[in-house]
């Protein structure tokens, strides 16, 4: 079998159906649905903007194996009366405990540090595929 060199000016070939890196989706409209997740990615949740009135989104509950996700804020700070905030919640789909084939449910809430019970849940199951 004879080797070929290819030229420097040769475009690679793309790849066929590449994962992308990220799963992302929006927050509003979840309520009831399943995510399919590749292991390998990362799974964004884009929440809905709140504006600066004490209230903010936090994982009420998912499994331990699915664990728990980075949050990131964008906009003015809290100090800012009314002007809205955006965030987004980012699982790294990967590790020991996860595994394909595995589901996981996933409830987040809107509510305020000091009480017990959010004004808004969104709950969904995560499906994770190879």
């Amino acid at each position: 079998m004879r080797a070929t060199r290819l030229d420097a000016n040769t475009p690679a070939r793309p790849a066929i159906n590449p994962i992308p890196k990220e799963a992302r989706f929006d927050a509003k409209g979840l309520n009831g649905k399943t995510l399919t997740v590749h292991i390998g990615q990362s799974l964004v949740l884009n929440l809905p903007p709140q504006p600066a009135n004490g209230y903010q989104w936090v994982v009420m509950g998912t499994s331990r194996s699915l664990g728990y996700p980075q949050e990131a804020k964008q906009g003015p700070s809290n100090k800012v009366g009314g002007a809205p905030r955006s965030e987004t919640f980012t699982w790294a789909i990967s590790g020991p405990f996860l595994q394909a084939g595995s589901t996981h449910e996933v409830t987040i809430g809107l509510k305020r540090p000091w009480e017990a019970k959010a004004a808004e849940t969104i709950s969904f199951t995560v499906n994770v595929i190879r």
